[in-house]
């Protein structure tokens, strides 16, 4: 029932869900399997707002460049594992125009699902990982930059694992390509949102 009021580019990506959802249940079922959780944090390169001017109209990003949120993944055994993150980061950015200036202020809640392949046993082993994204704006509602206050994107992410006695530390960097934009301008749907982002992140898991 959910994913019906949901906006298109979510049914792309329920179909890559159930598809890595079943993939998954397969593998658990053939192979040993350990649920870890955690925490990610990391820093974003850019904002998730443009800097842009439009007829007398300026957008100034003010956003935290900081994101962070729980992590659970799903060792599958061998070199395989699903991860599910729930990341969130700040979204702030003023409008000046003329004299005046405005402030917006929110939150983006981001959901990435990723595949994850290890290329080593190592006790520290170099990943590669894929799958989709969701992600959700909150306290925006009512704004005219508004234009979709959820989409979904696609995620690529390089990163290093370290095996030690009781966590696991996993610095990354990650990219990801939103397939719309959140935010554009009112009278001619111009994306004011950042469609591509790359962040380093670092998962600390039990």
């Amino acid at each position: 029932m959910l994913f019906r009021t949901l906006p298109r580019p979510w049914s792309l990506a329920r179909r890559g869900i159930s598809l890595l959802t079943l993939l998954s249940a397969a593998a658990a079922v053939a192979l040993p399997q350990r649920l870890s959780f955690g925490v990610k944090a990391g820093a974003p390169f850019q904002d998730v707002v443009k800097s842009e001017s439009w007829k007398g109209l300026r957008y100034e990003p003010q956003s935290g460049r900081y994101m962070l949120g729980p992590t659970a993944e799903l060792l599958l055994g061998g070199y395989f594992s699903v991860e599910l993150d729930l990341l969130y980061r700040p979204v702030k950015y003023r409008t000046h125009f003329a004299d005046i200036v405005g402030e917006v202020a929110g939150s983006s809640w981001q959901f990435p699902l990723l595949g994850k392949v290890r290329l080593s046993r190592n006790m520290v082993a170099p990943y590669v990982a894929a799958g989709v994204a969701f992600n959700s704006l909150r306290g925006l509602k009512n704004l005219p930059e508004l234009s979709d206050s959820s989409t979904s994107g696609w995620v690529f992410g390089l990163g290093l694992e370290g095996r030690l006695p009781i966590v696991r530390l996993s610095p990354e960097v990650r990219y990801t390509r939103w397939r719309k934009a959140n935010l554009g301008r009112p009278a001619d749907g111009f994306s004011l949102s950042n469609l591509n982002q790359l962040e380093a992140l670092v998962g600390i898991t039990f």
